[in-house]
């Protein structure tokens, strides 16, 4: 797993190459991005509980309870 830095690190080369590649875009994503993991706002590598729940996958049953008689 990477640390915190390292990804901030990672979205600002990215954003750099994206800026000297002429793909705006892309850079402002990038930049976007890496401005939110500075601050603390970018998503969690676990998310909570709560966000966790209200997923798509976990709205439509688990794979168990599709695939296990009761």
């Amino acid at each position: 797993m990477k640390s915190k830095a390292k990804v901030i690190q990672d979205y600002s080369r990215n954003a750099i190459a994206d800026f000297k590649a002429g793909d705006k875009k892309e850079g402002n994503y990038e930049k976007k991005k890496a401005l939110e993991m500075g601050a603390g706002e970018g998503p969690s590598m676990y998310g909570s509980p709560a966000k966790m729940n209200n997923s798509p996958m976990q709205m439509k049953g688990s794979w168990m309870s599709k695939h296990c008689s009761k």
